[in-house]
């Protein structure tokens, strides 16, 4: 029986906190991962959001590096600033098949938007408080 492993990510303020790999499918591994983003999560200051995203989605030249099938990840956000209609996030989960370096360029690509995202905010709030 083939063994499959799931990489989990945890990006906090646009750095890579912690990375780890599981050895179980990834919808059981994003079950877990709700599970504990549920004690991280304040309903009072941030809303919790889910969603299945593609690489390619992400950056195209990436997904023409995979095999097979087109890799999927998911992002599970827990602490995270509306501006407008788009979503900061500060503090995520990133959940997908462990593909080796693809994984990790994945994970490093959201941390990078990520970081650009709040110093985006961060100066946009820093000057409409003037």
């Amino acid at each position: 029986m083939l063994s499959v492993a799931t990489l989990v990510a945890h990006v906090v303020l646009g750095e890579v906190a912690e990375v780890r790999t599981v050895e179980e499918p990834v919808e059981k591994v994003l079950r877990n991962i709700l599970l504990e983003v549920l004690e991280l999560w304040s309903p009072r200051e941030s809303d919790l959001v889910v969603t299945r995203e593609r690489v390619s989605d992400l950056k195209p030249e990436l997904a023409e590096r995979s095999v097979a099938t087109e890799p999927e990840f998911y992002i599970v956000s827990y602490d995270i600033v509306w501006v407008d209609d788009e979503v900061v996030d500060r503090r995520f989960y990133v959940v997908m098949e462990d593909l080796g370096d693809l994984s990790r360029q994945v994970v490093r690509e959201l941390a990078e938007l990520s970081r650009l995202a709040l110093e985006d905010f961060e100066r946009s709030f820093k000057g409409s408080s003037r």
